[in-house]
């Protein structure tokens, strides 16, 4: 992850960083005298709501369709198996555009 630019953060760490954010926005919000309050939800705002990894359908991490780099892992094993595997039975190997 480091050699990508990732920065990781414990989920504990995100979890609380997520609700000290809520309580900011609330309290500007109980602020502004006049407005319409509603209740922020953020777990269903976020883009991964509702989206589950291909390999093991755990959720999946934020612009990806993956939970993690092990399922990306497996992901292409598997790919690479199954390409070998039509080389074999056809001899040809196929080339995608």
């Amino acid at each position: 992850m480091e050699q990508d630019g990732l920065e990781w953060s414990c989920p504990t760490c995100t979890k609380k960083k997520q609700l000290e954010e809520k309580e900011k926005i609330e309290k500007v919000l109980s602020k502004q005298k006049g407005s319409v309050q509603t209740k922020l939800n953020f777990t269903a705002s976020t883009p991964t709501s509702g989206r589950k990894c291909i390999m093991c359908k755990g959720p999946v991490r934020e612009n990806s369709v993956y939970c993690g780099d092990d399922c990306i892992r497996k992901h292409s094993q598997r790919a690479i198996s199954q390409l070998n595997a039509a080389t074999k039975v056809t001899g040809n190997l196929f080339y995608f555009l």
